[in-house]
């Protein structure tokens, strides 16, 4: 299947697009490919499951020859009119590019996760593993034992408690008092560093003080530097701390990244051996279950003849683990106070954006409106409005930003102004429509759309002229049970292209009818199997609901909440239901310029 990109090509499983994917993974509006001045572009509509150019997830990007295009599980590749013979032919004119439909449209990607070589651990034949919690193997290697104190050392079977991976070596010494005090040392110091960098929470409070404490611990040591991982997986430098006043921080080489990363424990450098007794740097891995997440450094300082010992890296081995335990406490802690911030800020925001929908949706006799509104998230981007646009005339939108959260909402309130604005100005679906288009395309901001319904009702007559761009197509209830799909005066949604034509309908609400409009978060509400709520399933709960508002809005509520169980929402939900009740003469209607005889009753508008 060929498709040309000459002219502007959306791509979603809505009815409007030139392209169209029907695939729930595909989102109504989901993609768009057009032609600009440096060549063609394709943009993500905020799709739900992205736009992907050669595997890259993309928001905006230039599209080239032989790039493939990824919309969901659906492949294209773009190419030019003609396959152009080697890399030197001449390339043609930008206007002859088209995109076309790769062999297979559907393809399955492995994403079996691949092994990181940097993470895994590959021991030398011969050698026992040795465990990520720092423990080490005999040391016989480095002190060869004397026949008066040692004896042949033994194998440790794995008894069920430890790792299956591991194995360990063990020797039989004799203890003196020497070796006594000197566990019993260790053991202080090590305390006493647990207990000196538990006094604080604060991260940049505690990682000055992890790296003092440490320079007070090493009276050879010059240099200490924090490394922790980064969402690259980069080890960058967390915080540096000097006792000669340098400013310029340690590099940390992939060499020696790799080997601390291999060897699981304390070591001078990059070429470590097992012999090795003593270095002027010592590196020790910081361990966050089985993932290292950290190292910290210690030198001695550039020109300096000191040697750290082979009981200094054991020591530094050991305080390691306090340190990524307490480091790792005070990552946790940052995150809940911004957490807890974040949530501050979302009730607010949630707050201000209910003030921007109306408290009261206002209601004349004969005409009575309901509407609910369900967010998916603190705050969302669907929005409804209804006020006078005439002595006898009511003006109804309801809508959906692209996007979700905060930045929806945002825009949610400019848009709201600005339809109303535009429907005071010019009253009729189709003129403020392209006046709305025309405001959001001048923008420059090709991700910003809308979707919306607006109608105007004559409350004297019912006649209704409505025109939708991209929402979902709205339901009369009629009195008599019967339900009626509204699919005339459809387009696309508002701010997408630049010479959209829009189209509007027209018809009677009559006695006992209800129009009922909804956004997408109705039909696209999903189970925990992925399947969607869908039209169909709507069109068969409005035949059970009746005409009334009360139970049109309950009816979609329950239904759809059966459907999706215990399924979180991924869209906000929006329902407004317009009847015309019964039994109410015309002629009784009144001029809004005329002075009331009562205060108008208002409904009050569900959220």
């Amino acid at each position: 299947m060929r498709l040309s990109a000459d002219s502007p090509l959306l791509v979603g499983r809505g009815a409007h697009n030139h392209l169209i994917l029907n695939d729930y993974r595909i989102s109504r509006q989901h993609s768009r490919v057009t032609r600009e001045r440096d060549g063609f572009v394709v943009y993500d509509l905020n799709s739900s499951n992205g736009t992907f150019v050669n595997g890259v997830a993309v928001r905006r990007q230039e599209i080239h020859p032989n790039d493939e295009i990824s919309f969901g599980p659906h492949a294209f590749r773009v190419e030019y009119v003609g396959d152009v013979a080697g890399p030197s032919a001449e390339l043609p004119r930008k206007q002859d590019w088209q995109i076309a439909e790769s062999m297979t449209s559907f393809y399955q990607v492995n994403t079996r996760p691949q092994p990181n070589p940097q993470m895994e651990t590959i021991m030398p034949p011969g050698e026992a593993e040795l465990l990520r919690t720092g423990e080490v193997a005999s040391l016989r290697a480095q002190r060869p034992p004397s026949s008066s104190n040692a004896v042949e050392a033994i194998s440790v079977e794995d008894d069920g408690s430890m790792r299956e991976s591991s194995r360990y070596r063990a020797e039989e010494v004799k203890v003196d008092l020497f070796q006594l005090e000197d566990a019993y040392n260790k053991l202080t110091t090590l305390y006493g560093f647990m207990q000196s960098i538990s006094r604080t929470i604060n991260r940049s409070e505690l990682v000055d003080l992890i790296a003092r404490q440490i320079l007070d611990l090493y009276p050879a040591a010059k240099d200490v530097g924090l490394y922790v991982k980064d969402p690259s997986g980069r080890f960058a430098l967390l915080h540096f701390a000097s006792a000669t006043g340098t400013r310029a921080a340690a590099a940390l080489t992939n060499d020696t990244t790799r080997a601390i990363l291999h060897a699981g424990r304390a070591l001078f450098d990059a070429h470590h051996q097992d012999g090795t007794t003593a270095g002027s740097t010592m590196f020790a891995p910081m361990f966050d279950r089985d993932d290292v997440f950290g190292i910290i450094f210690v030198g001695t300082g550039a020109g300096s003849r000191a040697q750290f010992t082979l009981g200094d890296l054991e020591m530094l081995d050991g305080i390691a683990v306090p340190v990524g335990i307490t480091l790792q406490n005070s990552r946790m802690h940052e995150e809940s106070l911004q957490r807890e911030r974040l949530n501050r800020d979302l009730e607010l925001a949630a707050q201000m954006q209910k003030s921007f929908l109306p408290r009261e949706v206002p209601s004349v006799q004969g005409i009575e409106f309901l509407a609910t509104y369900k967010a998916a998230y603190t705050v969302g981007g669907d929005f409804y409005d209804v006020f006078w646009v005439g002595p006898h005339h009511l003006a109804v939108f309801i809508g959906d930003i692209a996007g979700k959260g905060i930045a929806a909402a945002l825009l949610m309130a400019r848009i709201t102004g600005e339809l109303r604005v535009a429907a005071l100005a010019h009253v009729e679906p189709v003129p403020v429509f392209t006046v709305m288009n025309r405001s959001v395309i001048d923008r420059g901001q090709p991700e910003v759309f809308f979707t919306a319904i607006y109608f105007t009702l004559d409350v004297r007559t019912g006649e209704v002229r409505l025109a939708a761009a991209g929402q979902p197509p709205p339901y009369i209830c009629h009195a008599d049970g019967t339900v009626e799909v509204i699919t005339d005066g459809a387009s696309p949604a508002v701010g997408m292209l630049e010479d959209t034509q829009f189209s509007a309908t027209r018809f009677y609400l009559r006695e006992g009818d209800s129009l009922v409009l909804y956004t997408d978060g109705v039909v696209e509400a999903a189970a925990t199997d992925g399947s969607l709520y869908g039209d169909d399933r709507l069109a068969q709960c409005l035949r059970t609901t009746g005409s009334m508002p009360q139970d049109i809005s309950d009816g979609i509520v329950r239904d759809v909440g059966l459907f999706t169980r215990t399924a979180p929402a991924n869209d906000d939900m929006t329902i407004f239901v317009c009847h015309r009740t019964t039994g109410f003469p015309t002629e009784r209607f009144r001029r809004i310029s005329d002075p009331p005889p009562v205060t108008p009753r208002m409904v009050t508008a569900r959220r």
